[in-house]
Formats: C-alpha cells, structure tokens, sequence
C-alpha cells in the first residue's frame, strides 16, 4: 500500500477542542472537526535532543507562543506520555515559523507499551514549508490504542544566509484523540 493511500492529511477549516488540566482549561485548535479532545496538554514530554531555550514542557502547555528550542541534536525525537490510553484522531505541530529555505521532516508515532511503534504519519518527504503542520491519522490506525506519542525529526530547514540547519524550535504538540478503557481492564 502506498504512503499516499495510507495518510491523509486534512487542511480544511479549524475546530476548537477544550482540554482541562485541573483548574486550567485550553482551546486547542487543529484542522478538523474530529470531535475530539487535545489529550497532550499538560502531559510528561521527554526528548534525545536537550534544551538551549524553553522548557520540553512549552510543547504541550497550550501557548503556541512558548517555544521550546532543542539543544545538543538537530535530529531526534520527542515523546509524550498521554497518561491512560487513547484513539488518536489528529494532530498538529507548530514550529518556530515558517521556512521559505526548506522543510520541517518528521515523523508521528504511536504505541502502548513504549516498544512497538505505529507509524501514524511519515513526512519525512515533506513539501510543506508551513509553521503550523496538521495529520489527520489513517482509518487503519483509528481503532489502535496508544499510551505514547513520539514526534521524531528527521530533516530541519536550512538557515536562509548561513544555510546551516536550524535548530530544532517547537511552540506546541497537540494530539486529538478520545480516551479508551485500558487494554488490560478491558480483558478481565
């Protein structure tokens, strides 16, 4: 099966999703209307890649604003542990900005047991050169349950004058899913 087949991406209009985090309430904005909630904001984030600028955590606060800028590694990834189980519908990343002198490549991934990795997105190909980068997740993934997402970068846009890679800079990671009865409670 092609790539093309298996992951659609979907651009058309903006829905607003609520996500609480105790007394703390956040829109999350994506590009569909899934229905479901951001289920990343305020989660435990871990990186490969360090920190220059920013905490890992500014990725899934909710502020957009607030970016996090990776030090040590251009390449590398980032894993979210959404805490309890769920179907993930979407997602969306923000990077710094928008790069006319090349594209933001990476991967989304997901699992349940923190070893065996569903590809949920590939764009390590990408064209687009957009801050803001949105997934709609294949039908063939929509049933699967995951604990962990990991977002790995694999290619960084080139600095327009010095043309060296950029640092890897992420403002936000947001997920959208619906949260599912924990595989091991659903087989009792």
């Amino acid at each position: 099966m092609s790539l093309a087949a298996i992951m659609a991406v979907s651009t058309v209009g903006m829905g607003d999703y609520t996500a609480v985090k105790g007394d703390d309430t956040v829109t999350c904005e994506v590009s569909t209307f899934s229905g479901n909630e951001c289920v990343t904001y305020g989660k435990t984030v871990t990186s490969d890649m360090g920190a220059s600028t920013g905490s890992i955590s500014d990725i899934v606060d909710g502020n957009e604003d607030n970016l996090w800028i990776a030090g040590g590694r251009l390449t590398g990834t980032i894993t979210i542990d959404l805490g309890a189980y769920y179907k993930i519908s979407d997602f969306k990343i923000v990077f710094e900005a928008s790069r006319d002198d090349g594209e933001w490549g990476y991967t989304v991934e997901g699992t349940d047991d923190e070893s065996n990795w569903d590809m949920l997105w590939d764009n390590t190909a990408n064209t687009d050169f957009s801050k803001e980068q949105y997934g709609k997740i294949a039908a063939e993934y929509a049933n699967n349950k995951y604990q962990y997402v990991r977002v790995t970068l694999t290619q960084l846009p080139l600095h327009k004058e010095s043309r060296v890679a950029v640092w890897p800079a992420i403002g936000e990671v947001k997920v959208l899913g619906e949260e599912v009865i924990n595989p091991e409670e659903e087989n009792k």
